[in-house]
């Protein structure tokens, strides 16, 4: 793979002690364990995984039990007051033989936990987004955290210098006055970077649940990937091919022609073996004062039990619902080419932001080469504007010109690589190459630290 090399100077300072910086592949690891959101999805994910089981048990022999006892007692007019009283249990099986409807269910939802498979896969995918991008906004904060310090700490000994001099009476009020006010201006950059910093942190927290230390140094060596290897066509054709929206958009074509072939199978007849197998126990009932028996007061039945068992084939037709099967077909056609179109949509946008992102990146790798040459000659100038200075060539607004520009161009390499990157991780994205590798990589590129290495310029 081609590789832009980026070399990365940077000045940094932390009073922090050196520790290794987490990198982006162990916070993900520790956001699988930690982050509700993802635990949710995954928790989400695992139950539609059963939809394929439950829609399996429909064709399936099903078994059923039951048990009951009652008392019953009614009044009669010719033989007065009886009371009856029963038990029983039954065992009922039911065999599916023919059951179209139910078949179509089972291939939807076994679609179902496809599409479940590809959305879990996807929100995967966005919250490695996610987290790298709030990663990348600690990591740029860092820098222009410690960049600012770094110049407020240049400004403050080169204000302590002027006026030693104006003292002495080598320079003007005007001159101690400039860098007094170039200084202020720079501590207001710095508070304000640092609380950009604190809340960079904040929101990486609300990824991995832990507290994100700041980032106080990067690289001095960031080889970035370069989307050159590959030709635009064959980006587009992995989009095409491995994106999830694509994907679960061709899904969900098939399950909408499924379900319009389950709207018209609710027309078709249904047959089911049946078998049942019932018991049953009544106790002795008295007729008490019964009319029509004066040489007896009562008549008592005999007490009796008895089983029973039924097999057979029973068909279902439907013949008439109030026209609810023709309503589920007609919305089941328009749903289809719903489906189909919503495929359309997401190929097409899946094209035009695989365009957006490869010439993107194609123009951040020029960017950084052009940044990278700046900082260089930044460096160069302020080093020689110092040089002119401490001989008389020149004046202190020069030298307060070319440290600002030094750190400005300090801070948009910073940017400019994190942008890059993220770019890449969302390119990935969109062409379903993004996994915990591709994080890996991220952290052999970027081989942050904690420090507390730091030089002042003298100016």
């Amino acid at each position: 793979m081609k590789r832009i090399i980026i070399v990365l100077s940077l000045t940094l300072l932390c009073s922090c002690p050196a520790l290794s910086a987490p990198g982006l592949n162990a916070l993900w690891l520790q956001m699988q364990k930690d982050n509700p959101d993802l635990n949710a999805a995954r928790m989400g994910y695992v139950a539609s995984q059963q939809a394929g089981a439950q829609a399996q048990a429909a064709l399936l022999p099903s078994l059923t039990a039951g048990v009951g006892s009652s008392w019953t007692s009614q009044q009669l007019s010719d033989l007065g007051r009886q009371q009856i009283g029963s038990n029983g249990y039954a065992i009922a099986l039911t065999v599916p033989l023919i059951d179209v409807a139910a078949w179509r269910q089972l291939d939807i939802a076994q679609l179902q936990e496809q599409v479940a498979s590809w959305r879990w896969q996807a929100q995967q995918r966005q919250l490695m987004v996610e987290l790298a991008q709030a990663w990348f906004s600690v990591q740029s904060a860092g820098v222009k955290q410690s960049v600012a310090a770094h110049r407020v700490a240049q400004l403050q000994e080169h204000l302590q210098r002027m006026t030693a001099r104006f003292q002495a009476g080598e320079v003007t009020l005007v001159d101690v006055d400039e860098v007094r006010a170039a200084f202020d201006m720079a501590s207001a950059d710095a508070a304000e970077a640092s609380s950009e910093a604190v809340q960079a942190r904040e929101t990486l927290r609300q990824f991995t649940g832990s507290e994100a230390e700041p980032v106080a140094a990067v690289t001095q060596l960031l080889a970035l990937p370069s989307v050159r290897a590959r030709p635009l066509a064959w980006w587009l054709e992995q989009a095409q091919q491995h994106n999830d929206r694509i994907a679960v958009a061709a899904l969900g074509m098939e399950i909408t022609a499924r379900r319009l072939e389950q709207a018209k199978a609710e027309w078709m007849p249904r047959v089911d073996m049946v078998a049942s197998w019932n018991h049953s126990n009544h106790s002795a009932s008295d007729y008490q004062h019964a009319r029509g028996f004066t040489s007896v007061d009562g008549i008592t039945t005999a007490q009796g039990a008895g089983n029973s068992a039924v097999v057979g084939v029973q068909l279902t037709m439907p013949l008439y619902n109030g026209g609810g099967t023709l309503a589920q077909e007609r919305e089941k056609v328009a749903l289809a080419e719903q489906a189909k179109y919503q495929w359309h949509s997401e190929q097409n946008q899946a094209d035009i932001h695989t365009r957006q992102l490869y010439s993107a990146l194609l123009i951040g790798e020029k960017r950084l080469r052009a940044l990278q040459q700046a900082a260089m000659s930044s460096a160069a100038v302020s080093s020689s504007v110092t040089l002119g200075y401490s001989l008389g060539d020149r004046i202190n607004a020069d030298v307060l010109s070319a440290h600002h520009q030094q750190d400005e161009v300090r801070n948009r390499l910073q940017q400019e690589s994190a942008k890059y990157l993220l770019n890449w991780l969302i390119l990935q994205q969109l062409t379903g190459q993004l996994d915990a590798h591709k994080l890996a990589a991220i952290d052999a590129l970027s081989a942050v630290q904690y420090g507390s290495e730091h030089s002042n310029t003298q100016g």
